[in-house]
């Protein structure tokens, strides 16, 4: 976990082409996350492990957006836990969070909720997750 100036908060990740710092004096939480877009083959695999029922009944029906929905789904997890493991400092599994992508929330199971910012470039997914 870095250590930051006093009075500022920050988060890192990278990708294997791309690496993301962001950095706050305002917010309480704050995440961030770089994936690259996942395969069909990734899906397959990570479906169950990180998605919600919630998640999974507002997945869209074509292949390719549920790449990636899965992949921002992931990449938002990823950054909330990033966000609140420096107050919670323990393991938090994918299913205690939910993610509401047209409403850009997160949920955590004690009814905390996160803003998100999630953007596409290229072939990665960039997961902001902030309050």
């Amino acid at each position: 976990m870095p250590l930051w100036p006093a009075g500022v908060i920050g988060s890192l990740a990278h990708s294997d082409t791309l690496a993301i710092a962001v950095l706050s004096r305002t917010q309480q939480y704050l995440g961030v996350d770089v994936e690259d877009l996942f395969d069909e083959k990734k899906v397959e695999l990570l479906l169950d492990t990180v998605l919600t029922k919630n998640e999974k009944q507002n997945l869209s029906a074509d292949v390719f957006q549920q790449r990636w929905q899965l992949t921002m789904i992931f990449s938002l997890k990823e950054a909330a836990y990033k966000a609140l493991y420096p107050e919670l400092k323990a393991f938090i599994d994918f299913h205690q969070f939910e993610v509401d992508l047209s409403l850009q929330l997160i949920t955590y199971e004690s009814g905390r909720v996160l803003r998100t910012y999630v953007s596409r470039e290229d072939a990665h997914v960039i997961s902001v997750v902030y309050l």
